[in-house]
């Protein structure tokens, strides 16, 4: 269980999270939604310990966040953030490879070796392996960096967290709708907590078993998409009237008619 107990960023006298509080459970997928500057970057950010909380807790289980050493918490949350630049001409493997590092001295044992071999092979990178990271499209270093974060969270025996910003930069509808249906796998494994960010609201819906929908540092509703993707919501934080369009054998999609733009107060 990863919570976060009325957590609070303060910069420069602006609230960036405002009081925020949620439990992510293992074995569900967890998506935050909102708006640009909603402040869904700076909470995962918090969740992950990159950023302090100036007031309120993050908590990995019963364990205030600030208990851990860098190197624990490295051990069992993993991190994919926004934008991960590397600059030098490293095999995919090599990339791959650094996920593991927190949990080996000087070089790879046989099971870190092995467990690079299977995330390559869930994000079907396997094939690129020798290849140099920096020759690779946009697209294939995104799905690099997914097999990198995985592999440090990918043994079980202990609880253990992913935490994703905008994982579906780069990717064409193909590998964003693949790379859902993997995540939501990976959520369903025993003692993972997964959360993501994401901005497609149809894929939230689609996908997520629980949404978070944050909007100017604050949460405005958690729950299932019918609770948090009403029209009043989507009305009131992104400035939009969405309607809802049927879709035989899964959730309604939504989709926003420029012509039918909410006009209302940005609240």
């Amino acid at each position: 269980m990863l919570i976060a107990d009325q957590v609070t960023r303060q910069v420069r006298g602006r609230r960036i999270v405002d009081s925020v509080s949620a439990r992510f459970e293992p074995g569900r997928l967890h998506l935050v939604v909102g708006p640009n500057g909603a402040g869904k970057s700076t909470f995962l950010k918090m969740l992950g310990g990159e950023v302090r909380a100036d007031s309120g807790h993050v908590r990995y289980g019963e364990a205030d966040i600030r208990s851990f050493s860098w190197h624990a918490l490295a051990k069992m949350r993993a991190v994919l953030s926004q934008n991960v630049e590397i600059a030098f001409p490293l095999r995919v493997r090599e990339v791959v490879t650094m996920g593991r590092y927190p949990h080996f001295q000087g070089r790879p044992s046989a099971a870190d070796e092995r467990v690079c071999d299977e995330v390559m092979g869930f994000f079907d990178v396997e094939a690129m392996a020798d290849r140099d990271y920096l020759t690779l499209s946009g697209g294939e270093q995104q799905r690099v960096h997914f097999a990198r974060v995985l592999a440090q969270v990918w043994l079980p025996g202990t609880p253990r967290y992913l935490l994703l910003d905008e994982p579906l930069s780069f990717l064409d509808i193909h590998y964003q709708l693949e790379f859902m249906r993997k995540l939501k796998a990976l959520a369903q494994r025993e003692e993972l907590v997964v959360v993501g960010v994401v901005h497609d609201l149809n894929l939230a819906a689609r996908f997520a078993d629980r949404l978070l929908l944050l909007h100017e540092g604050r949460l405005v509703a958690q729950g299932s998409r019918e609770d948090v993707l009403t029209r009043e919501n989507v009305e009131a934080v992104f400035r939009v009237s969405p309607r809802l369009v049927g879709n035989a054998g899964g959730p309604a999609m939504l989709w926003f008619d420029e012509a039918r733009e909410f006009r209302g107060h940005h609240t």
